[in-house]
């Protein structure tokens, strides 16, 4: 139910802004031949090389691509999408797209870069959302509200640059490590639960805690739950209360497999997926926006 439309590239600034003078040039090409790779050993190791064609103009390409394949005219030969990972984003505002993720979602989840050209593939914004793992009654529900969708394309060089952490594959046990990580009093909480996280479907789960996390939950039992700080001080310690956490901070959806590949509803496994650290889209150096229009 959309179509594609470029908006924007970043250099540094939202929207065409010039770089700020202690940064980078956007033209200038980036040496990306060392390893991605974090101090923790949860964060996948993302080795590449980034082609000749780095830059502004490598994702302007990626961009019309995207962009292209979303109105109809899927180009005949797609580009190199090495190094490259996309966000789709959405929101009512212009400030609703100035970050990775909204300030209730330190972790954002990302397509890597194994998967970005089979994004290029798709030809409508539903097939997009269901291939990384939204649900389309959800969807739907954003798009009433008014919330625009936006995909931004950046070299995954760049998150580290920013001061990230890598790219991390959202694996169960990874997910322990990346809570201890921010919070030693949540993960106790989360750890004596993952074996039964690791084995029950999420609709056995609604069974046997007796409430779906997703829909039946009230603002006061969600603000137990709702960051690293308030699962540490107010969870009771349940199963329940577990998964609500991963759910309602770490935005682990009821389509989440714990196995670092999204699933669409039909139970068919998606594209690879990782978290990111939440960070500001100008501190990118380079990226392209596309707007996912009706």
């Amino acid at each position: 139910f959309f179509s594609g439309h470029v908006v924007a590239q970043t250099t540094g600034q939202l929207f065409l802004a010039p770089p700020p003078s202690h940064g980078r040039p956007c033209h200038q090409k980036l040496s990306l031949a060392r390893s991605v790779q974090t101090s923790r050993p949860r964060a996948s190791t993302w080795s590449h090389k980034m082609s000749s064609a780095t830059g502004p103009s490598r994702l302007a390409t990626l961009a019309h691509a995207f962009s292209s394949a979303l109105a109809g005219h899927p180009l005949a030969e797609l580009p190199d999408c090495d190094g490259v990972g996309a966000r789709i984003v959405f929101g009512t505002t212009d400030a609703d797209f100035e970050y990775l993720s909204g300030p209730m979602q330190p972790y954002p989840f990302i397509v890597g870069p194994e998967d970005v050209k089979s994004l290029l593939r798709l030809s409508s914004h539903a097939e997009i959302m269901d291939f990384i793992g939204f649900e389309v009654e959800w969807v739907r529900g954003k798009i009433a509200e008014g919330n625009e969708f936006r995909a931004i394309l950046f070299d995954v060089e760049s998150v580290v640059q920013a001061g990230g952490q890598g790219l991390i594959s959202p694996t169960w046990d990874n997910l322990v490590e990346l809570v201890e990580s921010e919070s030693a009093a949540a993960a106790a909480k989360l750890r004596p639960h993952l074996p039964a996280l690791k084995e029950t479907s999420y609709a056995d789960l609604v069974r046997k805690i007796g409430y779906d996390v997703e829909k039946d939950m009230s603002p006061q039992e969600k603000a137990k739950v709702a960051t690293f700080e308030d699962y540490a001080q107010h969870g009771d310690g349940s199963l329940g209360h577990a998964r609500a956490f991963l759910r309602h901070t770490l935005k682990c959806t009821a389509l989440f497999a714990g196995d670092g590949y999204t699933r669409t509803e039909a139970g068919v496994r998606g594209t690879r997926e990782y978290l990111v650290k939440r960070l500001p889209v100008s501190a990118l150096l380079v990226a392209q926006i596309v707007e996912l229009r009706p």
